[in-house]
């Protein structure tokens, strides 16, 4: 998703229509970004789902500095960590 507002609520609908699935993953809190954003829009469309997972900061605030490759391996938004979540709501 390229932004929150305006949140393509057609776009995710459709997707998770044809997955029943969805796994955001967001460099920042978990709290009120993409993640949540998307479960109210599904919540409010009546969209069925098998399986549901937001990635992100577990409001935490980052105090680690480095590359940015490190940090997201630090705080599990590596594409290894993304893989095996993605891999567990099959």
């Amino acid at each position: 998703m390229s932004t929150i507002k305006p949140l393509d609520e057609a776009a995710v609908i459709a997707s998770v229509k044809k997955t029943g699935r969805v796994v955001t993953v967001e460099e920042h809190s978990i709290y009120g970004g993409l993640g949540c954003a998307v479960s109210e829009c599904l919540l409010k469309a009546g969209v069925p789902l098998k399986g549901f997972d937001i990635m992100g900061f577990n409001d935490v605030f980052c105090t680690d500095y480095g590359w940015h490759r490190d940090l997201k391996r630090a705080y599990g938004l590596s594409p290894e960590h993304i893989f095996e979540k993605c891999k567990k709501l099959l």
